[in-house]
């Protein structure tokens, strides 16, 4: 199984800290980073190209009738 990092740069004295996370495909990471949000307020958010692929073939995955 991929190792799943989860980096997070904390700035003491600017009171500011980073997220990022490795090794999540698809929509897997939205969770912790939405926890991390929670904590105060969002100033830059980058979605890596990884956020749009699927499980196992680098697709995106959708679903529909």
């Amino acid at each position: 199984m991929p190792q799943k990092i989860v980096t997070i740069d904390i700035d003491k004295e600017a009171g500011t800290f980073s997220v990022d996370t490795e090794g999540f495909h698809g929509q897997g990471c939205q969770a912790i980073h939405q926890a991390f949000e929670s904590m105060g307020t969002v100033t830059k958010e980058t979605i890596k190209p990884e956020f749009y692929a699927g499980p196992g073939n680098g697709n995106r995955v959708t679903s529909g009738r």
